[in-house]
């Protein structure tokens, strides 16, 4: 089921709608899906590389993202968003991706006493999925790795096995965690 390609839509908010902010947001979105395509494959060179203890800084021009430079197209944009379609994503991605979104609103929770509106989502198209994305949101399966294993053992249980979900927990939880340090410090920056 990881493998299969389904469509994914990335909303920024108005909030968001400036070319600085969303180059910023844009490539770390890129260097998340980058991770999860490590993961997928297995690729433990680009993982401990680019997402390892000591990563290897990433820019717009690093190989792991020019292979991606044509996925996202703008499909919408309305008065108070931009919306982006990435095409030829799994899974995988849509999970990591609207788990990044999570991490971001509880950092922000944690840390401020005014919390940011949602400031950018990530559209999944599999209500299976979804709803177990909203338990977990919801805190259903606690916190940090081990919510990732009970998340991964949930979807399994459904019909939805995303391997490196479970496999590669404390990877992923470093990953997000670091991410949403970066994002909120874009969205947040003075």
């Amino acid at each position: 089921m990881s493998s299969q390609i389904v469509p994914l839509s990335i909303r920024f908010s108005d909030a968001l709608a400036n070319l600085y902010d969303i180059a910023y947001l844009t490539l770390d979105i890129y260097q998340v899906i980058a991770f999860a395509e490590a993961l997928r494959e297995n690729d433990r060179v680009a993982i401990s590389r680019w997402f390892g203890k000591a990563p290897t800084p990433l820019t717009r021009n690093s190989r792991v993202l020019t292979k991606r430079t044509t996925q996202a197209t703008i499909t919408d944009v309305h008065r108070g968003s931009i919306v982006f379609d990435v095409n030829g994503t799994d899974l995988l991605v849509q999970i990591l991706l609207y788990l990044l979104t999570i991490y971001v609103a509880r950092r922000d929770a944690a840390h401020s006493a005014d919390h940011a509106e949602e400031m950018f989502s990530v559209g999944v198209n599999d209500p299976v999925v979804t709803k177990a994305l909203d338990l977990y949101r919801i805190g259903q399966f606690g916190t940090g790795p081990d919510a990732l294993e009970k998340l991964s053992e949930h979807l399994a249980a459904r019909g939805r096995s995303i391997e490196p979900l479970g496999a590669h927990a404390y990877k992923i939880d470093r990953v997000l965690r670091r991410y949403s340090i970066r994002i909120l410090h874009t969205i947040k920056r003075p």
